[in-house]
């Protein structure tokens, strides 16, 4: 059985709006491990990494990191911080521009991510292998993040036919795991 880690974006603190998903990821063959990272606690990003990096040393057979919305955010700073627990890693919706975010509203609504948001943008501009190890899962339209920053150059990219933050990543999640798995194995 192979191992993947979800991490969850801000407004989703709770691990149960995630169990549904183990089993069908299961059926794939992969044991879907949830990392919450709490993003509206009000504390700051390096904590969380570590108990992101804790998760991913944990996990036995580690295909790939996969990051939805603010998540993104944390899964592209693992594989540039730790190469080699990481060799693919998924962004859903993912904020990868963080010019985009409102730093006065972000910063009280989530100081970790805005930090977060910031370092990420820093490695993905530093090293341009990084984006190769990067698929960018994104709808056709979406209130909360828009999808023209929703990826990256040199990343692999997948428009899913959605509209909608939330509705496109629990599509994801759901109808796209032998996609996801293909391109982690890959």
């Amino acid at each position: 059985m192979r191992d993947v880690i979800l991490i969850p974006g801000l407004g989703t603190n709770n691990e149960r709006l995630y169990i549904w998903l183990r089993p069908l990821w299961r059926l794939y063959g992969v044991r879907l491990h949830v990392c919450e990272l709490a993003w509206e606690d009000g504390g700051d990003f390096e904590p969380k990494y570590q108990k992101l990096l804790a998760a991913a040393e944990g996990c036995r057979n580690l295909i790939g990191v996969v990051g939805a919305s603010a998540g993104a955010s944390a899964t592209i700073i693992l594989a540039a911080r730790n190469p080699e627990l990481t060799q693919r890693i998924v962004s859903i919706c993912g904020v990868l521009d963080s010019n985009y975010l409102n730093p006065v509203t972000m910063q009280k609504r989530s100081p970790a991510f805005l930090t977060a948001a910031k370092i990420a943008d820093q490695y993905l501009s530093e090293d341009e292998n990084l984006a190769k190890k990067l698929l960018t899962i994104r709808p056709l339209s979406d209130n909360t993040v828009d999808p023209s920053v929703a990826t990256v150059p040199g990343a692999a990219d997948l428009r899913v036919r959605t509209r909608g933050h939330a509705f496109s990543i629990a599509y994801t999640l759901t109808f796209k795991i032998g996609f996801i798995k293909k391109f982690l194995l890959s």
